[in-house]
């Protein structure tokens, strides 16, 4: 170890009075000092205590770094996020996003809209507006259609509209069981029809749905009372079903 000079402060100044320089014992003082240090070759020993995500790498020139962590997604069934720019490193700690909804998403955002309170009908789509006045339900204008019987009470007609009229041949009320078929290519086998009568019936008739297939229906009728001659105009409209 080089030999350090003893000096107990301030028996010796640090300036030499008669010199004007520095004194000898504190020339040796700071050359050994130097010497020991490296003589200016030797960087000096820093050392760092870091936590996550701070690191530090390099030994005696360490270099101070940042731990980057992801901005991950997990998707919702109907709600999907998607992250633009460096999401793998645009953190200092790993976070995880999870989206949903709670209750039901608005018409403007492609949902259906407020469910309708008790007893409420749906009469605006945009915005949804409920009413607990009745309104309408049914067919529009320009869906139904109209068609006459020809030749006979069991003559078929073709009306291939999912609502409409059917004028029966001109003829004299019976009891006994008569049908025909209503070609209609609006109607399925799994359809409900239903049938009334609008006008002309001067007899008490019954009017029923005897078999649905697809493309056609059947309609059986009777005359309960009375045997006049008379022109029964039915109105009917078919109901989308299904089977499963």
């Amino acid at each position: 170890m080089p030999n350090l000079t003893n000096i107990t402060p301030p028996r010796v100044a640090l300036v030499d009075p008669d010199s004007g320089i520095i004194s000898r014992e504190w020339y040796r003082f700071f050359v050994n000092m130097f010497t020991i240090t490296g003589g200016g070759s030797q960087a000096p020993l820093l050392s760092f205590t870091t936590t996550a995500p701070l690191q530090t790498t390099g030994g005696s020139t360490p270099n101070l770094s940042i731990n980057a962590s992801a901005l991950s997604r997990a998707n919702d069934t109907n709600v999907t996020l998607t992250l633009s720019g460096d999401p793998a490193k645009a953190l200092l700690d790993s976070v995880t996003m999870t989206l949903g909804w709670q209750g039901v998403l608005a018409t403007s955002r492609g949902g259906t809209g407020p469910w309708a309170p008790a007893g409420g009908v749906l009469v605006s789509n945009s915005p949804p507006a409920w009413s607990n006045t009745p309104v309408a339900f049914g067919y529009l204008t320009g869906a139904g259609g109209a068609v006459t019987q020809l030749t006979s009470r069991t003559t078929g007609v073709t009306c291939n509209t999912p609502t409409g009229q059917i004028t029966l041949f001109s003829a004299a009320g019976s009891a006994t069981p008569a049908s025909f078929t209503v070609t209609n290519s609006a109607v399925s086998a799994t359809d409900v029809v239903i049938l009334s009568i609008q006008s002309g019936a001067t007899n008490n008739y019954s009017f029923n749905v005897s078999a649905v297939t697809n493309g056609s229906f059947n309609v059986t009728f009777w005359a309960q009372t009375g045997t006049a001659t008379d022109t029964p105009v039915l109105n009917y409209a078919i109901i989308k079903g299904a089977s499963a």
